[in-house]
Formats: structure tokens, sequence, C-alpha cells
């Protein structure tokens, strides 16, 4: 969010769900900005639907502001984002400043992300991991293959005729139970 700052600075100073009266100095004070900075900020806060502001008619045009989320919230909605932004230590350490129950939600929230569950199958209650992969153009046929993607995807599927053991230095065999060669290339 834009003034995610300004507002984690907000609910220090005004108490969320509870209508308090101010003024735009004040709020101003509290951001560490101008007064027409300030009243940027609240208009966007107010149109994105993080506070009520209302704006008192007559002189001195006193503002009654309403906080319409938590910090614990506010924290929780700032990891989620980090986590869809790749950012996965900033969103921990955010994760770190939440208190328990916050920080249960942002943990079942976090799980259920990387889809981990528990799965059951015959042998039990297994625990599965899907790891979220980016999408590249995979080359699945193993004699065009060009990136390490293409590489391990191929050696998941696909199966070779002998394999090289390095520590008896001989070809083994995979597919291929039996072969003949009389110079080594055919």
């Amino acid at each position: 969010m834009k003034y995610a700052e300004h507002l984690l600075e907000l609910t220090c100073h005004f108490t969320p769900f509870k209508e308090t009266r101010t003024t735009i100095a004040e709020v101003a004070g509290c951001l560490h900005c101008s007064a027409r900075h300030a009243k940027t900020i609240m208009g966007y806060l107010h149109d994105t639907g993080y506070i009520r502001c209302v704006t008192e008619q007559g002189r001195g045009r006193r503002h009654r502001i309403t906080l319409l989320i938590t910090r614990n919230d506010l924290l929780v909605e700032q990891a989620k984002g980090m986590v869809g932004d790749e950012k996965f230590h900033d969103a921990f350490a955010i994760a770190k400043r939440l208190d328990q129950a916050s920080g249960a939600e942002f943990k079942t929230w976090f799980m259920n992300y990387l889809e981990m569950a528990p799965d059951k199958s015959d042998a039990g209650v297994l625990d599965v991991l899907r790891y979220p992969f980016y999408q590249t153009n995979l080359i699945m046929d193993p004699l065009h293959m060009i990136s390490r993607h293409d590489s391990h995807m191929v050696q998941q599927i696909f199966d070779t005729l002998v394999e090289f053991n390095a520590i008896s230095e001989r070809l083994e065999p995979k597919i291929a139970h039996h072969w003949e060669s009389c110079n080594g290339k055919r």
C-alpha cells in the first residue's frame, strides 16, 4: 500500500474503531510531514477504506478520524503482500512483530499459500509441500533441453539407457539390461 508506514504511525496515536476529533496540524505532527501532505495522506487512506475522515464545518475545521483497521491486521496485510512479492525475509520480519493471534493467522495463511497441508493416503497421513515454481518455457525433449530447469524436469520423467558410476568408473545399466561394444563408441 502506498501510505502503509503513515497508517502504521496513525495506529500508534489513534485507537482503532474509535472516533477521535483532531486537526490536520496534529495529524501532520504525528506523521512528521506538512499539513498539505497530511491532507493528501488522509484523503488517500479515506478513499481506500482504511480510515473514515469527516471534516467538521466552521472555524478551526476539526476532523473526526476513525481507524478502520488494527495495527496487527495492517501488519498481516503487509506480510502477505511481501510474500506475494517473494520478499519472504521481509515478510517474516514483519510477522515477528505480530501478537500471538495475528501470528497464528499469518502462519495458517502462509501454509495455505504454499498449499502445505496433511495429505491422507493408504500409508497414513503424509505432509506434502507444494513449492511454487515460476513459469518457464520448459523443453521436455532430452535431446533439445537448454537449461537446468529443463534438465531437472526431464530427470524426473525420463530414465537413461545407462549411467556412469564415478566410483567404479564403469557404465551401469538403467533401462538397458545388456549391451555390446567393440570400441566403446558404438
